[in-house]
């Protein structure tokens, strides 16, 4: 990374604050409305069972840019719910705001809702599958798509307990490191300088910096390497 290489130890230690998720859906703020102004409530069921439909309460040109902004995040919370809904498989509704609006198009094709019937029959199976459900999508969690500085490309989930939480190569601390993460890690020593190979396999401190850790495949069965591989050619 540009500037970071002398100080890539920095990338093994976690920003302060939240991760950068989508928002869950609320009621549109209200503050500030002039009481000569009509308003129209907005249905809270119809808004989650069609977020196109929702109404706003004031025309567009007597908001605020705070206001339109929160008004298109509640909207698309509300659309995120929906499919989340419609595919309890291969969607959550942790997905990224950012991420979501980029890739949205591709859940409205007949290849995902494969995928979607595949995943469902795989977790209520007897085989567990990794990551868990809200881990899946963690790689669009640490920042918006624009932000994007660098891009590791792993094969698929590692497939041992505890291990995956969906980012490429990193497993959660006080889990071992992998061999394919020590490799990485040899890597960094022979390459940069001053470089100290962390005692944990644990990536968010990349993350929260821009790096996408994104696996080709984004589940795998225990124990099965690329078991989820080519599911829906």
């Amino acid at each position: 990374m540009p500037g970071k290489q002398a100080d890539i130890t920095n990338f093994f230690k976690p920003k302060s604050g939240g991760d950068v998720t989508s928002k869950s859906a609320s009621n549109v703020a209200s503050e500030n409305q002039s009481p000569n102004k009509k308003t129209t409530p907005v249905n809270k069921r119809k808004a989650e069972d069609d977020p196109d439909s929702v109404v706003e309460s004031r025309t567009d040109s007597c908001l605020s840019p705070a206001e339109k902004k929160r008004m298109t995040d509640n909207k698309q919370a509300a659309k995120i719910k929906l499919l989340n809904k419609q595919f309890g498989g291969a969607l959550h509704q942790s997905i990224g705001s950012t991420w979501f609006s980029a890739l949205e198009e591709e859940f409205s094709k007949p290849y995902f809702a494969t995928l979607n019937e595949f995943l469902v029959k795989e977790r209520a199976s007897s085989t567990k599958i990794f990551p868990l459900p809200e881990d899946v999508w963690s790689w669009t969690h640490h920042f918006p798509i624009e932000e994007t500085k660098v891009v590791i490309l792993g094969q698929d989930p590692y497939h041992g307990p505890k291990q995956a939480h969906g980012l490429c190569f990193s497993v959660q601390k006080g889990v071992a490191v992998p061999p394919s993460l020590v490799n990485m890690y040899k890597e960094l020593e022979s390459d940069i300088e001053g470089f100290q190979r962390p005692s944990h396999g644990y990536l968010l401190g990349w993350a929260q910096q821009g790096v996408l850790l994104l696996n080709a495949c984004l589940t795998v069965r225990q124990a099965q390497a690329n078991s989820h591989k080519d599911r829906v050619s």
